[in-house]
């Protein structure tokens, strides 16, 4: 299962939403992967150095962090919820053989949508509702900004390569609680089928 949507779409909130609920899906994000990386390691120092820069992310480095997490959970007889990548055709470029060579299937693409407006609002302020540094917004426009570049081309990819079920949910006006219910409902259809 592939979650694709900006930044502050509800992608988490969903992922991990479906994680808890159904054993079977393991939530994979780069952002939980590389915060789990020690800081002192080489690894650690090069996420430290991109996220300090707000620079995106090498391709080969992303798919390189997410491969081993995938093919645990492929070797393991799991299905994965890979949150927020890809989100360069390039990236999507590396994943796609990656994901072939190994039989790996997708199938499930949730395609979420937030409009500009509600992304500069959910981005202003924090969890605790602290107003966020400068530079994180900064940071974060550069992603939606790259995302809003890249999306129908990578969505149209990945519906040709894969059969898969496709979802649609504009979430700017959901809240956390409708979205996970919504899709629930959906998931439970299409699985017991």
């Amino acid at each position: 299962m592939i979650i694709i949507g900006p930044p502050t779409s509800g992608k988490t909130t969903l992922g991990q939403f479906l994680s808890d609920k159904y054993k079977d899906l393991r939530y994979t994000s780069l952002g939980e992967i590389t915060r789990g990386v020690k800081k002192n390691t080489s690894l650690g120092r090069r996420i430290a150095d991109l996220h300090q820069k707000a620079i995106p992310w090498p391709a080969d480095f992303v798919i390189e962090i997410l491969m081993p997490h995938i093919l645990e959970c492929h070797k393991k007889r799991r299905s994965f919820i890979l949150d927020g990548a890809p989100r360069k055709m390039d990236e999507l470029e590396l994943l796609l053989p990656f994901l072939e060579d190994n039989q790996i299937d997708i199938q499930y693409i949730i395609h979420l949508y937030t409009s500009e407006d509600v992304f500069f609002d959910r981005l202003d302020l924090d969890n605790s509702g602290r107003k966020k540094r400068p530079e994180n917004i900064i940071h974060y426009k550069k992603r939606f900004n790259t995302y809003n570049k890249n999306v129908k081309s990578m969505l149209t990819i990945l519906k040709s390569r894969f059969n898969a079920y496709y979802w649609y949910r504009d979430t700017s006006l959901l809240q956390p609680a409708s979205l996970t219910k919504e899709f629930d409902e959906y998931y439970a259809l299409r699985e017991s089928i």
